[in-house]
């Protein structure tokens, strides 16, 4: 089972053995709520932006006061404090910037290859900058143009690189291209790294790190190519992370405060030894993964494209997982929480585990359960069992299980352990290689966990709905009108954030939610009160609304108001004109039912 991993350490590169580690500091980041303003004053201030970024984007580079410049074409015994008067050497800036205050600590990169060793070097004299600094690449100079010369800032079309061989020749030399200096923060933006021997960025000692725009491509290193061991911060905005080749993870985060992922593209990395083939997270108070894409990522061990184990708060969300294969479990990602975990909105196609969950093996705990809610997965395998997910401690709720693969007789689709629930989902069409078990037990292997709410291909306990699903097309996983997982969800098991499905449409558009990771467009014409076309669980119409408001809806109504189920609770006041009008607030009362009537009164428009 993914919960239980003997080799948990073994992908542990030997980091500690170079450097001790103290323990980090605690962190005093704190987010500050905005001004509330009118809405025309905001769409005023929005065009603004917007105007200033165009005239910026089309301007020339101006030179900066305090920036420090380079440039490898320039002439030597430069200044560095304009274009003209560029330094050469990243060398030479550094030491530069190391004289003076941290907000002044600017280095403008023009486009070319510049040398992370210097002249004569040896394979660890390595950048290392001094606090504050921002390595800022992608300028050019325009040709042709009159004097004085235009310098533009295009990392599309000037590309700076920073290169760990000798001379620019042969193989890599230098050990790593970048380590800051310890307890320092320091940021990299638009810029190419290539050719080093054990990595491109090494984080130590409380170091805080920002990488954006970048790309690191084509390494074949010993350790990682990114790494941040007993780090205070690692930042990864919009940066490409391909066809690279690590002894562990492409990308380590090891005993550190926090790190996050943004908007970047993993995709053709190998982990040869180790577990994460793209990212590996270990020991981590906080992990945050959004809006990225994982691509064809592999590891020898767990996690093909993404591990994160023992680590505090987790989310990944927003993401893209096609085609990661791991040796052992959890072929696109593998969480192992201490704290909140959840997996938010994410797309899962055709990976694939040795062993268990071909997507996702996750475990959370027994006070802070994991969550998996809102997300697709289609055509991944597992040799053993959970073809698609392997749970202990954590829910899925408003997934959609398709075309999913277990080399067993049982769970094409998911496993569950103990602490476990499935709900609100839909398990369709997912396979299994040996035969003999029910088609029930081909979907899902409960092992006597709660599965509820759900539609699932052989159901037949009274709790779950066998029925197709009606899907609008093949391949397209949104429901058409009339099918049977309209309506068919608990709105008390589907968590408050994000309040929208996986195509962005609200999640809750009425009284109920629909199963599995599409909510149906909601037929408004009769209101709140249309609630259903039957008061017969698992009949056709149940929770669908029929563009009528009756004493079917009234008495479904009732029925959930009884039970209690989260579906009952409407609103907080029945004010009308007040800011709670309308909106539940957890508590089902005589407030909800009242509502309800009012409703109920109103009729169809």
């Amino acid at each position: 089972m993914p919960h239980t991993r003997p080799d948990s350490d073994a992908h542990r590169p030997p980091h500690a053995a170079h450097d001790q580690q103290p323990e980090p500091p605690a962190s005093a980041t704190d987010a500050q709520a905005p001004l509330a303003r009118s809405a025309a004053h905001q769409r005023r201030i929005a065009a603004a932006i917007a105007m200033m970024g165009a005239s910026l984007a089309l301007a020339p580079a101006a030179q900066a006061q305090g920036v420090i410049y380079v440039d490898d074409d320039a002439a030597p015994g430069g200044t560095g404090e304009s274009w003209e008067t560029a330094l050469r050497t990243l060398h030479e800036a550094i030491d530069l910037a190391a004289t003076r205050p941290h907000w002044d600590r600017t280095i403008n990169i023009a486009d070319g290859v510049y040398e992370a060793i210097p002249l004569g070097g040896t394979a660890d004299d390595y950048l290392r900058p001094a606090s504050g600094v921002t390595f800022r690449g992608g300028f050019g100079r325009i040709l042709n143009s009159e004097p004085p010369e235009q310098w533009v800032r295009d990392p599309d079309r000037f590309v700076t690189v920073i290169d760990g061989r000798r001379g620019l020749q042969g193989e890599a030399y230098a050990r790593y291209l970048v380590e800051p200096v310890p307890g320092t923060f320091s940021d990299y933006e638009d810029i190419t790294f290539r050719f080093a021997r054990d990595g491109a960025i090494r984080c130590l000692e409380a170091t805080s790190v920002g990488v954006r725009g970048c790309r690191f491509a084509g390494f074949d290193v010993r350790e990682s190519v990114i790494l941040a061991d007993g780090a205070r911060s690692l930042w990864l905005e919009h940066c490409r992370i391909e066809d690279n080749l690590a002894r562990y993870s492409v990308v380590g985060v090891y005993r550190s405060l926090d790190v996050h992922v943004r908007e970047c593209t993993f995709a053709r990395n190998i982990a040869s030894l180790g577990a994460g083939g793209a990212l590996d997270v270990f020991d981590t108070d906080l992990v945050g993964v959004t809006s990225c894409i994982f691509e064809s990522n592999s590891a020898n061990s767990t996690g093909g494209a993404v591990i994160v184990y023992d680590c505090g708060e987790v989310f990944v969300n927003f993401c893209r997982f096609d085609g990661n294969s791991s040796g052992r479990y959890g072929g696109a990602l593998e969480i192992h929480s201490s704290g909140p975990a959840r997996v938010n909105h994410c797309v899962f196609t055709a990976n694939i585990a040795d062993y268990e969950a071909g997507a996702i093996g996750i475990q959370g705990t027994y006070l802070e359960p994991a969550r998996i809610e809102n997300c697709l997965f289609i055509d991944n395998t597992a040799i053993q069992g959970g073809g698609a997910v392997a749970a202990r401690e954590a829910t899925i709720a408003n997934c959609t299980f398709i075309g999913n693969h277990s080399g067993r007789d049982r769970a094409g689709a998911v496993t569950l352990e103990s602490g476990s629930r499935l709900s609100n989902s839909i398990l369709w069409a997912n396979t299994v290689a040996q035969p003999g078990a029910s088609l029930f037990l081909q979907q899902v292997n409960s092992n006597g966990r709660p599965v509820e709410n759900n539609i699932i291909a052989g159901a037949d306990d009274g709790m779950n709905l066998p029925d197709d699903p009606r899907f609008v097309a093949p391949g397209d996983y949104r429901l058409a009108p009339g099918s049977p997982a309209i309506n068919l969800g608990d709105r008390g098991l589907v968590s408050s954030w994000p309040e929208i499905d996986l195509g962005g449409s609200p999640r809750f558009s009425g009284a109920f939610v629909d199963a599995g990771c599409y909510e149906a467009p909601q037929d408004t014409a009769c209101g709140e009160a249309d609630i259903s076309a039957s008061t017969t669980w698992g009949t056709p119409g149940y929770r669908i609304p029929d563009g009528r408001v009756d004493s079917t809806d009234l008495f479904t109504y009732l029925d959930a108001f009884a039970r209690g189920n989260a579906s009952a609770d409407l609103t907080r006041t029945i004010v009308p004109f007040d800011p709670y009008y309308g909106v539940p607030d957890g508590i089902i009362s005589a407030t909800d039912f009242y509502y309800y009537l009012i409703k109920y009164e109103e009729g169809c428009r």
